[in-house]
């Protein structure tokens, strides 16, 4: 028998909110409702030239996700009310996405394994201050509607990793699990002469490379963030490495639902750790 779905929020502060499930309401803060969060806003893509019957049909564009929430705070005074309502609105920022609403979807079995269970998170604010219920000067709960947005959907699941160590001609391991395209990160020491694998195709095969500019040791590790919209490289003493470069990036993602593969990499003539990071995204919090 299913033991049900724990929905937690983790505020900007870092605090813990279980809003529903197991633990529901230890915070004082209930879930009352939830819409809106499980299958993302598609938008059509079509072209209509003229003189054409009907349209040409484009990838659909995935447009930002808006999350009604109705809460119900409440505690055994007015004083101690108060305190939670306080804590609550802290944990939360219309400025930036500190947020993360959490679902954990436990499909085990009754010997109490959640060898099954899959835990999935979204980045969230609030799109605005939710207007003051207030028609009367409240006690010890209260009604809330809250206006939550995600302006980069996608439901963030367990980091898929996996390290090669040693020199030359090697490989390493890389998947994506999850159901969208994801661009993964590696990291690595300041050795010359690493070249890493830029992406990989649907058979599971290795569609091009990048190689690293020289490294200097006194600049320390380095951090590839192989998505196009990020800085593609920056070290520990945050110099310009990027620039040695030269406009060279990653282009290809890893397609989702790619399986553990084997993908060659080069590094130079000094043994050293190359790791590999994906956060695996997913269109909805399970399923």
């Amino acid at each position: 028998m299913a033991r049900g779905r724990n929905v937690r929020y983790i505020g900007v502060d870092e605090s813990v909110w279980h809003l529903h499930g197991e633990m529901m309401g230890q915070e004082g803060v209930w879930l009352t409702s939830l819409a809106g969060f499980y299958h993302p806003v598609r938008v059509p893509i079509m072209l209509t030239p003229a003189y054409m019957r009907g349209a040409i049909p484009g990838d659909p564009k995935t447009d930002v996700s808006r999350i009604g929430m109705k809460i119900f705070t409440s505690a055994n005074s007015a004083l101690e009310w108060e305190g939670i309502e306080s804590q609550w609105w802290n944990a939360w920022s219309d400025e930036k996405d500190g947020g993360f609403l959490e679902v954990e979807n436990l499909s085990a079995p009754e010997t109490g394994s959640v060898a099954n269970a899959g835990t999935r998170r979204l980045p969230v604010r609030l799109e605005r201050w939710p207007e003051d219920p207030f028609d009367y000067e409240p006690e010890e709960e209260m009604d809330w509607t809250m206006p939550v947005i995600s302006y980069s959907p996608g439901w963030q699941g367990v980091t898929v990793t996996s390290s090669y160590i040693g020199t030359g001609l090697g490989s390493i391991t890389m998947a994506n699990p999850g159901d969208l395209e994801g661009w993964p990160h590696f990291t690595g020491e300041p050795v010359d002469g690493t070249i890493l694998p830029d992406g990989i195709d649907g058979n599971g095969v290795d569609v091009g490379v990048v190689p690293l500019p020289e490294m200097d040791p006194a600049e320390g590790d380095w951090l590839v963030v192989t998505d196009q919209m990020e800085v593609p490289i920056e070290n520990t003493a945050n110099t310009q490495v990027a620039a040695r470069l030269a406009g060279l990036l990653f282009k290809n993602p890893i397609p989702p639902g790619t399986d553990p593969v084997a993908v060659p990499i080069t590094t130079g003539a000094t043994e050293t750790t190359v790791r590999f990071y994906l956060t695996p995204l997913y269109r909805r919090p399970w399923g």
